[in-house]
């Protein structure tokens, strides 16, 4: 299977808040890493899984892709979601599988819930 189709069963498995079908993507031993306020980092598929259900829980979350770029084994998924959130997973492959996986997610949201503003005079 392509890298592309695992990153297309990866959006339909994260839209339709399907843990275990998003774990079958992941290799037994992946890492998984938000990068946000607080870094939560997962090695494991039931590190991986907790983390999954810790952001299902979380509210909700629609993936809708804006670019993706590959190189080998390596792929970019640039995303939106329906209420403006943003953010780039950079996911890693070998033999079919995510082996690791980075999700930076835009501090905006973050900002706004603290109230912080930036203003030019």
């Amino acid at each position: 299977m392509a890298n592309r189709e695992i990153l297309t069963e990866w959006v339909d498995a994260f839209n339709s808040k399907n843990i275990e079908a998003i774990m079958e993507l992941y290799a037994d031993t992946a890492a998984l890493c938000l990068v946000a306020k607080y870094p939560l980092i997962g090695i494991g598929r039931n590190s991986v899984k907790k983390i999954y259900r810790w952001l299902f829980s979380s509210g909700q979350r629609t993936c809708i892709p804006k670019n993706v770029f590959e190189d080998g084994d390596n792929l970019i998924l640039e995303w939106r979601d329906t209420a403006g959130f943003y953010a780039c997973e950079v996911i890693q492959f070998r033999c079919n599988k995510i082996i690791s996986q980075r999700s930076y997610q835009e501090k905006l949201p973050h900002l706004k819930s603290e109230q912080l503003s930036f203003r030019s005079n």
